[in-house]
Formats: C-alpha cells, structure tokens, sequence
C-alpha cells in the first residue's frame, strides 16, 4: 500500500451541487437517513411477517450493531495503540 503522502488525494464525488447551501444539505442528509431507516423497517418487516413486533426487531438489530460497532472501535483502538507503540 502506497504511503499516505503519495496517494492520490480525489474530489469528493458530485452528489449534491456546491451552490447548495448547508441547510439544505442537512435537510438532504435526514431524508437518506430517513429513507435507510425506512427500508431497514421494511425489511425487518419482511423478515417478521405481517403479525411479527417490528419495533422489536429493530430493537434487536440496533443492538447487535452496537455492539458490533463498539468491538470494531475497540480493535481500532488496540491497533492505533499497538502501532503508535511500535513507533516511540
């Protein structure tokens, strides 16, 4: 893998126009969240039938991936230390 200082450093991809001012680009940014958490629901739906809790399966699904998430920035952080020892 190259070194940071010779990667090539690119253009954050045109998704939203550069005249479009901040809050319009937060109110861009809560319709996807909203639209994610909106097919999450339906997928869940799905996956507990037209009977089944959908608040609980969600709440299970936000479970595991917090707890995911919290293992993921704990490796991250044993890694960080475990480099930056190697390097003092």
């Amino acid at each position: 893998m190259p070194s940071i200082d010779t990667r090539e450093v690119r253009p954050d991809p045109p998704y939203l126009p550069e005249s479009m001012g901040y809050t319009d680009r937060i109110r861009a940014w809560i319709e996807v969240e909203d639209a994610s958490i909106a097919m999450l629901r339906a997928g869940l739906r799905r996956e507990v039938g037209p009977d089944g809790d959908v608040d609980a399966a969600f709440r299970a699904w936000y479970d595991r991936y917090a707890d995911e998430h919290h293992q993921a920035l704990e490796h991250m952080c044993a890694e960080f230390n475990r480099r930056w020892k190697a390097h003092v």
